[in-house]
């Protein structure tokens, strides 16, 4: 259930966000998300589906959007 509420609302909403250009914002949160869920991301194979947000950003043409993304991107390594 949570997985699909995750790819339904979620990472929707975090798509409009990037759109509208809240692209800090949205790999912060992404980041916080992603530590909340800790380990559970594993166990549910979660993690690939969210994986989309950072991927989006590690390429952005402001160099403190690619670092939030790599800084965001480095907490599921911490939870492993």
């Amino acid at each position: 259930m949570l997985f699909e509420d995750v790819r339904a609302v979620y990472l929707e909403k975090m798509d409009a966000l990037l759109k509208e250009g809240h692209v800090v914002a949205v790999v912060r949160a992404w980041g916080y998300f992603v530590a909340l869920l800790g380990s559970y991301l594993f166990k549910s194979n979660l993690l690939n589906t969210l994986l989309k947000i950072p991927e989006k950003t590690f390429t952005h043409s402001t160099p403190a959007v690619r670092t939030v993304s790599f800084v965001s991107w480095t907490y599921p390594t911490v939870t492993f």
